[in-house]
């Protein structure tokens, strides 16, 4: 495939907006137990992403599938345990 200046690729992933999944990630209990220096390093901007590829992929496969796969730092797993508990409604399984 040759990929032009013309040529526009769809995706259909669908992201979210990062002050949208910033303040989801700020309303965590476990960020707000967090220390600052932490708290910095959570609301990075590349780590941010790293956490909306991850809810992504957790759309996709499970949690449970993610969390066996994936090698993400024990902050951040808990910060997306929580906001995936938050987003899905109560009949469905989770974990």
């Amino acid at each position: 495939m040759i990929i032009t200046k013309n040529t526009k690729i769809k995706t259909k992933i669908r992201r979210m907006k990062d002050n949208d999944l910033r303040t989801k990630i700020k309303e965590t209990t476990h960020f707000k137990e967090l220390s600052k220096i932490v708290k910095d390093i959570t609301l990075n901007t590349n780590n941010v992403r790293a956490i909306d590829d991850a809810l992504i992929q957790i759309n996709n496969i499970g949690f449970k599938r993610w969390s066996e796969i994936s090698n993400f730092r024990y902050n951040n797993a808990l910060i997306i345990k929580e906001i995936v508990q938050k987003t899905h409604s109560k009949n469905q399984k989770l974990i």
